[in-house]
């Protein structure tokens, strides 16, 4: 005899499903921040004591912290546009459009990007489509008018 699950019951267990993997996947990533804390802690720390050994005394309380350009990325200045003009004239002989994810995913497996988070992924995606957004500004290529909420921009050349 089969029993019935109902479907407040099933849509329960995958929700703990769901959220037991997004545990996991956070854990994994929160020891990899632990780790690199404490190295990043111990550098500090040892400056610390150099500092103090040199005949300048300089109190390394009163050093500020460097802010810098954090966005690290694996393509050279100017190469995310060139692959996007390649994306849209590769793909589309006719004057079809192409999704900002077709996009994105055309521009990963060409130049075999890797990212070490979801974050990271989705700060490249973002990237791609800014920029598609500010080529539409200058007239490079064409956003596709009438898309329903929520669905991906889709792009063709001008």
């Amino acid at each position: 005899m089969n029993i019935r699950i109902p479907p407040s019951l099933s849509w329960l267990v995958k929700k703990y499903s769901y959220l037991i993997d997004e545990l996991k996947k956070v854990e994994l990533e929160k020891s990899d921040i632990e780790k690199r804390y404490c190295v990043l802690k111990a550098d500090i720390e040892a400056l610390k004591r150099v500092l103090s050994l040199h005949e300048i005394t300089i109190d390394p309380k009163e050093i500020p912290a460097t802010r810098k350009n954090r966005k690290i990325t694996q393509l050279k200045h100017g190469e995310l546009t060139k692959l996007i003009y390649e994306s849209l004239t590769r793909t589309l002989s006719d004057n079809s459009y192409l999704t900002t994810t077709a996009v994105f995913e055309y521009i990963v497996a060409k130049k075999g990007l890797t990212f070490r988070s979801l974050r990271e992924q989705k700060e490249y995606r973002n990237a791609v489509r800014k920029r598609l957004k500010d080529m539409a500004q200058s007239e490079k290529v064409v956003r596709k008018e009438n898309r329903p909420w929520g669905h991906d921009a889709s792009w063709r050349l001008n």
